[in-house]
């Protein structure tokens, strides 16, 4: 069966995902200006970032992306808004009194989209060149 059927349940994916990390990262409470940069608890939430947006950036790229061939120019061009939303959404929490921005969030905010597109890389197959 085709990916091209199941474009909208990526979206969809990516979208719900993009609100869920916008309602978690902008909740009320303790923030991590307390947690020490040695515990385990900071990079665990770090890894937490990372792999949200990685999900993410996945399921946009292949909700929206409407190519033929798939390449590092045509993800770039296509990832940008969640790359731009997940930076966004940590540095408004300079803003929240109750919250912190985090420099590592931010960078994994930022990656983890960039890091779908290794996904991406992996599970597409390779195209043989065609001898004329």
């Amino acid at each position: 069966m085709r990916i091209r059927f199941y474009r909208p349940l990526f979206l969809a994916v990516a979208i719900i995902g993009m609100l869920l990390a916008l309602s978690l990262q902008m909740k009320t409470g303790s923030h991590r200006g307390t947690m020490s940069f040695f515990f385990w608890g900071y990079w665990l939430d770090t890894l937490k970032h990372l792999g949200g947006f990685i999900l993410i950036g996945f399921a946009y790229f292949i909700g929206v992306f409407r190519g033929k061939e798939i390449s590092f120019a045509a993800y770039a061009r296509t990832i940008w808004p969640v790359m731009a939303f997940g930076a966004l959404t940590e540095i408004v929490q300079i803003w929240i009194p109750t919250r912190s921005c985090n420099l590592f969030d931010l960078l994994a905010n930022t990656l983890g989209p960039l890091l779908g597109y290794l996904i991406i890389l992996v599970l597409t197959p390779k195209q043989s060149p065609q001898n004329t």
